[in-house]
């Protein structure tokens, strides 16, 4: 999918919910400000990137990385989106910055590992109290770091935790968890 292709483009409303397998590329700003709406699923196999601003001001309700390759995620690349829940990748290696910048109606975003280069501080950028969920793999010491430090979101799962209350006990300074 080549750069600005559907940026900009009000009269595209719907896609196919899941982006096929097939497709290698996704370029930058690709969506960005794109009307469509709805849910998104990538499931390609040979798609490592999304790109800066590639859904920008998008209008999908979800966007679902979990099966697809994807192991990093650019600058801005869903900046504005109006997604209210965002599943990443299974193997993300890189975050840039300011990736949900002003999402103003993000619910929830599920992690299933700690990037290898972190999580930049600027993850969340001018998005006021959000999101309500944050979900991430249990035991791992740059969640502990990124959720003690950003104390505010409202809840946060850790999906692997065995124990919580042993979890809980050796983390006291942590926010309480769901459930």
């Amino acid at each position: 999918i080549n750069g600005y292709v559907f940026s900009g483009c009000s009269n595209l409303k719907t896609i196919t919910p899941f982006l096929p397998a097939h497709v290698s590329s996704i370029g930058t700003e690709a969506f960005n400000e794109c009307s469509v709406t709805g849910n998104l699923t990538i499931l390609s196999k040979t798609l490592t990137s999304i790109p800066g601003k590639a859904f920008r001001y998008t209008k999908l309700d979800t966007i679902d990385l979990s099966r697809s390759v994807v192991t990093s995620i650019g600058t801005a690349a869903f900046n504005y989106t109006t997604a209210v829940k965002l599943v990443m990748p299974k193997k993300l290696a890189t975050v840039e910055d300011a990736p949900f910048e002003q999402t103003s109606q993000l619910a929830e975003v599920q992690f299933y590992a700690f990037p290898e280069n972190g999580l930049p501080g600027n993850l969340f950028k001018n998005s006021t109290g959000l999101p309500a969920r944050l979900l991430f793999p249990a035991g791992d010491e740059g969640w502990l770091d990124f959720v003690t430090n950003h104390a505010k979101f409202v809840a946060w799962d850790a999906t692997a935790a065995g124990d919580r209350t042993a979890y809980l006990a050796k983390y006291p300074s942590l926010p309480r968890p769901l459930g």
